[in-house]
């Protein structure tokens, strides 16, 4: 086998002199060289300095050892071709192996002359020589913080490069771009590249100068100004539903503005503004925005400076807080909420701490889902981090909190989280200890996205009719800015949804082979309708087994992801499963996504559909996703990738058994 390794020539020179016509050869003319081109094949070459006459070079041989007449892998004859563009003569040799382990030695004829021996090594698994090399072109220095990336070009022959500064030199392998790191920002450092292979290394690249710098000194991940509204960022809430909380305002885009902030002129802010006017059956609409789904932030310094309504009086809620950013898939309190301010509590809130009016008052929360608190009072099972607790820290003013901008800040990391509020250069806790993150609140170790908003009576305050209102109206929020920074060399921003998936996706499924898969998908039986089963899987040691536990009534269930999933690329693709379900039992397969749209496909009892033959036995399923999904369903925001639920209650208690579920593109 011929393999690439060192290639030793040694030149055996032969002087010779002749007076003749013809041209005259001297050791100093002559170059000569081989070069490997792949496991059986090498080239052969050799320069005479300048002669392009054929008689003058006519002949190779590569043979075994000093003596010519011994050749077993050549012969004279072998004629060379002159390269032109190259200035040489070559010939090339086809069937090189590893010779036993002795060398190979070949021979030119110069000028009817033999005129020089020389040596080519290629044993003990030797190469041919691997060719000779010229300087890198050194292309870009990019100067980071504390680094400089580099790129250049690629050499021919080159088995790999050396990068160069100071008194370092790095091998970094064949490739063609590295990132110098650890380097010190403000100072200038001078770079080159060489390549090189198993002859040595070629001369050093053209030289670039680059100084790494700090380019965001605070850390500073996300700064959002709002010189403008950008809507690849932020969405302007349309929802009349309460949001959970009994609140008595219809959200509008139109409640959303870009405005300059009196007396700082030039500084635009954020402007949500509630006004009384009925719409959609509610006494007053306002404003609010989010970024979920376009901006998810996990970690670090999360800061707002905002003003709220000179008067927030009986009524108004401003609010600066975060949900999970699986809150479409999982739903509250199992994404967690994170509340960095919050104003307007209702007068048994305030007697608390002694605080007499709204306006005074500013607090901080937290909730996620909790196993104990779930209670007949409680069903979410929602946990609160303020609810009798002693290390709540409320900011209070005596006369108003109404009148300036305030700063809040939330720090929080994989293992605290802190809240702050800065007044006057100020910052003052909200919490006397930092709430400790643990496997039983880990909604936190996970991305959020931010809401904006100004809410109008609701649970929170003592307004929960329109006539218990007394806030002055319009009244409006100003918010200078968001921005989130690193802490302690920690924190994440995230830019756009997630990422589509491609080719085979798993749901559930433990043999086909997928390109991705739901990791620990979450199995939901609705209301009680099924019980674990007896059905073993189809496939692996998996498998999905009910029984109905409400005959005649209603049975249902679903598989969800952890996170929201762009499934955008299987538009044109399938749904895939197993399934052994009773012949008379009806029952419809769908999909649903985070904007509460849902769609399905029916499976009549006795009726042979996308596959499946109603024969009560396993049976395989395909339905193209361009039925499954109808026309609203958002591929690119996906809640649920497989439900099933019943058509009628037309149907006894029966076993159910589904394995094996995927998307296909």
């Amino acid at each position: 086998m011929f393999t690439k390794q060192t290639l030793n020539i040694v030149l055996l020179l032969v002087l010779i002199m002749t007076l003749c016509t013809s041209v005259l050869f001297a050791a100093s003319n002559v170059d000569h060289g081989a070069e490997y081109i792949n496991e059986t094949e090498a080239l052969f070459w050799v320069n005479d300095g300048g002669s392009t006459s054929s008689q003058d070079i006519s002949w190779a041989i590569v043979y075994v050892g000093p003596d010519p007449n011994t050749t077993l892998h050549g012969k004279p004859g072998y004629t060379m071709s002159y390269n032109a563009s190259l200035d040489r003569w070559e010939y090339t040799k086809t069937d090189m192996n590893d010779n036993g382990g002795n060398p190979w030695e070949y021979q030119f004829n110069l000028a009817g002359q033999e005129s020089a021996e020389y040596l080519y090594n290629h044993s003990e698994g030797g190469t041919t020589n691997p060719g000779s090399l010229v300087a890198p072109s050194l292309n870009n220095a990019v100067a980071g913080d504390s680094q400089v990336s580099l790129s250049w070009g690629s050499v021919a022959n080159a088995a790999g490069y050396n990068v160069k500064y100071g008194t370092t030199s790095i091998d970094v392998g064949n490739v063609t771009n590295y990132t110098v790191t650890g380097l010190t920002n403000g100072t200038a450092y001078t770079f080159t590249v060489a390549a090189y292979n198993s002859n040595g290394e070629s001369p050093d690249s053209n030289q670039l100068t680059a100084t790494p710098t700090i380019s965001n000194p605070d850390g500073v991940l996300w700064e959002e100004n709002f010189d403008t509204f950008n809507s690849d960022l932020w969405t302007k809430v349309t929802n009349g539903s309460g949001n959970g909380n009994q609140e008595l305002q219809y959200y509008l885009p139109q409640n959303v503005s870009i405005e300059e902030i009196p007396e700082e002129p030039g500084n635009n802010a954020l402007v949500l503004t509630a006004k009384r006017e009925n719409w959609e059956g509610k006494s007053f609409t306002s404003g609010k925005v989010d970024t979920n789904g376009k901006v998810a932030i996990q970690y670090g310094i999360i800061e707002v400076r905002m003003k709220v309504p000179d008067n927030l009086a009986t009524g108004l809620w401003p609010a600066a807080w975060l949900l999970g950013s699986n809150y479409g898939v999982v739903g509250w309190p199992k994404c967690g909420e994170i509340d960095m301010m919050e104003m307007g509590h209702m007068a048994s809130e305030r007697a608390k701490y002694g605080v007499a009016t709204e306006n005074q008052m500013v607090t901080s929360n937290q909730f996620w889902y909790s196993p104990d608190a779930l209670s007949d009072q409680n069903p979410t099972g929602a946990a609160n981090r303020s609810w009798e607790n002693p290390n709540v820290t409320p900011y209070i003013d005596p006369n108003t909190l109404t009148d300036r901008f305030l700063t809040y800040r939330l720090y929080w990391n994989q293992d605290i989280i802190r809240f702050a509020v800065e007044d006057n250069g100020v910052e003052h806790f909200l919490f006397a200890k930092d709430f400790t993150i643990s496997e039983d609140s880990d909604e936190f170790r996970k991305p959020f996205f931010m809401l904006l908003n100004l809410a109008v009576g609701g649970t929170f305050t003592d307004a929960m009719t329109p006539g218990e209102v007394t806030a002055p109206l319009p009244g409006k929020v100003y918010i200078d800015y968001v921005k989130v920074k690193k802490w302690n060399g920690v924190g994440e921003v995230k830019f756009g949804g997630p990422e589509p998936e491609t080719g085979t996706f798993g749901v559930f499924t433990d043999n086909t082979p997928t390109n991705n898969k739901i990791e620990s998908p979450n199995i939901y039986a609705w209301e009680g309708t099924f019980v674990e089963g007896t059905i073993p899987p189809y496939e692996g040691e998996n498998g999905i087994g009910w029984q109905a536990a409400m005959p005649g009534s209603w049975f249902g269930g679903h598989i969800a992801p952890n996170a929201p999933l762009n499934m955008s690329n299987y538009a044109d693709g399938n749904l895939r499963f197993m399934i052994k379900i009773p012949a008379d039992v009806s029952f419809k397969i769908g999909v649903m996504d985070t904007y509460t749209n849902e769609h399905w496909v029916e499976f009549p009892a006795y009726e042979t559909k996308y596959g499946l033959v109603r024969n009560g036995e396993w049976g395989q399923v395909t339905i193209p996703i361009s039925e499954l999904k109808g026309e609203l369903i958002a591929l690119q925001s996906m809640k649920s990738l497989f439900a099933i639920v019943s058509v009628n209650g037309d149907f006894s208690s029966f076993q159910l058994g589904i394995d094996d579920i995927y998307w296909q593109e």
